[in-house]
Parts: structure tokens; sequence; C-alpha cells
């Protein structure tokens, strides 16, 4: 028996018999028995542990694509919408088999119209509620992975890792996409119970074959974790994401009017929000006269945000912010509305909304630090900022509203060129596998 086999029968025996993958805490005491016992003692033992009914399937060179989390979304937030734009890239050129998590117990696939609707997320008409239907395999079916390729493209929750250990022990190859470390590095802007999961979460990553990091920033940090952790980290590389050009369709520039600036993020202590509060209203009481437009929802920790939100709006200044969902055209509408945007963030792992402002021709006011300025850097057209500076802050709005042939400069250096496209990035993404490599999924 190859290395590495013995893992993969042990998991795959206990799947058969149980009905469902084995927790990590499981693979460790049936792999510690398993050359003191014999196989039919082996089967003894794992039908003591509580079973569900399930059939298990053994699909051959597929990507299994983990969407637990997207699918259920109504609307699409930068790591939904990553997760959404890599599997459609996927499915309209590899063989891929969508699933999802069942509680301990393992990957189901989709049925056949969960599968269409997560696929039909962007489509006008998409209510955001995902409903069963008939599946080519049945629901309470399990798949086995060892002859695919296992592909995580979302943040893992605690359910979900202890179900991954199994799973790559038993997995042909495996890939995972990682967007931040913010949790572990900011966790005061962070539910200590999100902060405990990630911990967890940025472990098991070093069980994958492949680790993706969205940025330099977020990669250097992930194998800093890793390695102070004693765990391996080698296999962590950077692959910026891809110039996804969301926003399609026709759409003018309105009348000039009143100068806008837009920021586009949820409202948390993270995001900045209270700063740049702060410096809009230095420059509103000195006379300039401009908008500010919110998108994006509430975070943990914001009603000191909300408040103060409140009090600019009653004293008149002019902060708008949709109480209602906003849709991807309304976005694109507002981003052509506007002289610039802003990204004040103080930390990120990449920073979407950037490039979205960029790619439709709009300059950005960007944090200089971290994955920002990264972005910055690479594809022009941003002015940065010190973000934990009121004044910096002000004072690049300023330049920017008020200084046309400034602004006209950043619009003219904007170069995205430097990003991958979409299908340059999953190639590279679906690099490397062991059992099987690109040309063995390609479809005829």
């Amino acid at each position: 028996m190859e290395e590495g086999d013995t893992g993969k029968r042990v998991c795959l025996l206990f799947m058969i018999i149980c009905g469902r993958i084995a927790l990590r805490s499981e693979c460790y005491y049936l792999e510690s028995i398993f050359d003191r016992r014999s196989l039919c003692e082996l089967i003894e033992i794992c039908r003591t542990f509580p079973s569900v009914d399930s059939d298990v399937v053994v699909p051959k060179s597929k990507i299994l694509i983990d969407v637990t989390h997207t699918m259920g979304y109504s609307h699409l937030s930068g790591i939904q919408r990553t997760v959404y734009v890599i599997s459609v890239a996927l499915e309209q050129k590899w063989d891929v088999i969508f699933v999802k998590n069942v509680h301990e117990k393992g990957l189901t696939p989709l049925s056949d119209v969960e599968a269409e609707a997560f696929l039909g997320k962007y489509a006008a008409d998409f209510d955001g509620d995902v409903t069963s239907g008939e599946c080519t395999l049945d629901r309470d079916t399990l798949i086995w992975p060892e002859y695919c390729t296992l592909l995580c493209s979302e943040l893992l929750d605690n359910d979900r890792v202890f179900v991954y250990y199994g799973l790559l022990k038993s997995a042909a190859h495996s890939v995972a996409v990682f967007y931040d470390l913010i949790p572990i590095t900011h966790p005061q802007y962070c539910h200590p119970g999100i902060v405990g999961a990630h911990v967890e979460y940025a472990g098991i990553l070093s069980g994958f074959d492949r680790v993706l990091a969205i940025s330099a920033s977020a990669c250097a940090e992930l194998r800093g974790f890793l390695a102070s952790s004693g765990k391996r980290h080698e296999h962590v590389e950077p692959l910026l994401l891809p110039d996804f050009n969301c926003f399609t369709g026709d759409c003018e520039r309105g009348e000039k009017g009143r100068p806008r600036i837009a920021y586009i993020s949820t409202m948390d202590p993270r995001k900045n929000h209270l700063r740049l509060f702060a410096a809009c209203e230095e420059l509103w009481t000195s006379g300039m006269d401009f908008e500010l437009h919110l998108i994006g929802g509430v975070g943990w920790r914001n009603e000191v945000h909300q408040s103060e939100l409140h009090r600019l709006v009653v004293s008149g200044y002019p902060v708008i912010r949709p109480q209602k969902f906003v849709s991807d055209r309304e976005i694109m509408e507002l981003y052509f509305s506007c002289d610039a945007t802003v990204f004040c963030s103080e930390a990120e792992g990449y920073g979407l909304p950037i490039i979205e402002s960029l790619g439709l021709g709009v300059p950005a006011i960007v944090s200089n630090c971290g994955s920002m300025k990264e972005l910055a850097d690479l594809c022009g057209g941003c002015h940065l900022i010190d973000p934990f500076d009121v004044g910096s802050i002000k004072e690049g709005i300023k330049t920017v509203l008020t200084d046309d042939e400034y602004r006209g400069g950043l619009k003219s250096s904007i170069d995205l060129s430097g990003l991958p496209s979409v299908e340059q990035y999953v190639l590279e993404l679906m690099a490397d596998s062991k059992e099987c490599n690109v040309s063995t999924f390609a479809k005829l």
C-alpha cells in the first residue's frame, strides 16, 4: 500500500459503514489503531460509531467545488463574488460537481435546481431563494473525492474544518483560495467566536496541496502564522484575483452636478468610517461642496458608526446611504456618477472595490498599507492616504476632487493589465494536480 493510502482507506471504510466522513478526532483514532488491528476488527470498531444512512459514490477526474455558503446568499459579497466567478469559469470548460457540506456528514452534490440557482445569481430575476429539486445524484449521496480535485474558495467555519480533515486525507488534489488573516491579526475588530474559528481555519490550510492567497500581503501573513505554529507553509503562494469585470451593459455618465465620492464597504470598525466621516465633516464645514455616498451592509460593533452617520444626516450634511438592497446595475451607475471613490480601510486581504472602481475608469482614494497599496502600485489610478490620519484622508479627498488636472492624470494612469484574466486565474488555480491535470478535465 503506497504512502498516504492508509489514511484514505481508513476514512473510506468509515464513510461506507457510518454514512459520513470521519471527523478530525476520529481520523486520528482510527489511524492510530490501524497497524495494530485486523481489517475485521477495524470494521467492528467503525460500527460502534453513530451511523447515518447515506450512499457513497466515487467520481473520477472531476473538480469538486464547495459552494456551501455562497449558494445560500441572495446577494454576493466580495468573497462570494469571487467564489461565483471562479465557479462559473470552471463550469464552462471543465467537468465539475458543485457540492455542499452537510453538517458532520461530508460533501453532497447540489441538486440540479440548486446548481441552476447558484449559477444564475447575477440574473435579474433571481430572488435569492434556493429551492430543492431533482438531482442526477441522490441528495443523500456522499462523495468520496479520492480521484478528484477538491477546490475550496470559501471560508471554513468550525463545522467544515473538522469535516475537511477527512476530505483532505482522501482527495487526489486539494486547492484553497485564502483571503485574509484579519480575525487573527486584528482581533479587536472581530467577534471572539470568529477569532477562534479563524485560527482553526488557518490551521487546516496547512493540509491542502496548494493554497493561493489573493495578495502578496495575505500570503505573507498566512505563511508567517503557519510557520509560527510549526505547520507546513511553503505551499502557500500569492495569486492576485483577476479583473472580474462584473459590471456589464451600457451605462451613460450623467450630467455633471455636485462633486461626488463613494465608499462601498460593510460598515464596521475596520473599514474606518468614523475617520472618513470626520474628514468629510471638516471639509463640509470649511465650505467644500460634495456628496458622500455609502453602499454596504452593517457589520459587528457598528452602533457608534450608525449614530455618527445619523448625526451627519440630521445635521444636513450630504451623506447618502440607501436603505434597501442595491443591485450591481445601481452600483455601476453610482461608480459612473462619481468623481472618485474612497477605500480607507485599516486592513484588507485584497480590496475588490478598488479594482471595480478602476475598471470603470474612476480614480480611487486608497489606504497606503497592505494589499490596498499593492493594488494601487500595480494598477495606478490611486491617490494614497494614511487611513489612521484624519488629516491625510481630508487632504486626499480635497486634492482629488478640486484638482481636475491631477484627477485626470490619475484616470490616465489606470492600467489593469497586470491582473490575470479569469481564464488565466483558473488555469493557475488548477495547475499541479497530482492524480489528474488540466488536460484530463477539459471538455471536448
